[in-house]
């Protein structure tokens, strides 16, 4: 699959206005996840399986929504220059799920997470979509590795996961009270060999 990458975006926050890239699959546009997105999100992370494998991060309402964009996507950009990426399906200029590098405070490493409205499971598109990224954290952002976490119920992912040649590396806790969760690793294909 060819990715390109074709445009930059500007993305003004309430601290900061930063140039964030896009990019573009075969069907798929990436752009990074924005305030404007607020209703979209509210309703991804409140689907039943984003609830039940990734976890229910309290939003019930657009205001809701629009502060944790503020505060968690946005800052991720801010603060690493990647972040969360809202994923459009460019046939209906749709937002259909999101996709994204995360630098999480409880693992060390980049982390590549994604998660994919309901009616949109099943089409290739989390493969595309993070196909894509991985790409992009190896080309344009010169990661040496990338990490994914998935719960160990949650076959989808799983087989997503070793699709795109993740290996399972272990298993992590992000909360003393949390189940454990499967790790992942891919490394760059251009990453210097050790010495």
């Amino acid at each position: 699959m060819v990715f390109l990458q074709i445009a930059y975006l500007t993305i003004k926050s309430t601290t900061m206005g930063n140039t964030f890239p896009s990019f573009e699959s075969r069907r798929l546009l990436l752009r990074p996840t924005v305030v404007t997105d607020a209703e979209f999100i509210l309703k991804l992370m409140n689907s039943p399986l984003f609830l039940q494998f990734v976890g229910d991060r309290n939003l019930r309402t657009l205001k809701e929504s629009e502060k944790y964009i503020q505060i968690h996507l946005l800052r991720q950009w801010e603060n690493h220059g990647f972040g969360s990426f809202t994923i459009i399906e460019k046939a209906s200029n749709i937002p259909i799920g999101v996709c994204g590098l995360y630098k999480r405070e409880k693992l060390n490493g980049i982390d590549i997470g994604y998660g994919i409205l309901p009616m949109y499971h099943r089409r290739g598109f989390a493969y595309e979509a993070a196909s894509c990224i991985i790409h992009q954290a190896f080309t344009t952002y010169k990661m040496k590795e990338l990490y994914a976490i998935v719960h160990p119920q949650n076959k989808a992912s799983l087989n997503l996961l070793e699709k795109l040649g993740m290996i399972l590396l272990d298993f992590v806790k992000l909360q003393e009270n949390s189940p454990s969760l499967m790790r992942y690793l891919i490394e760059s294909p251009r990453k210097s060999p050790k010495k």
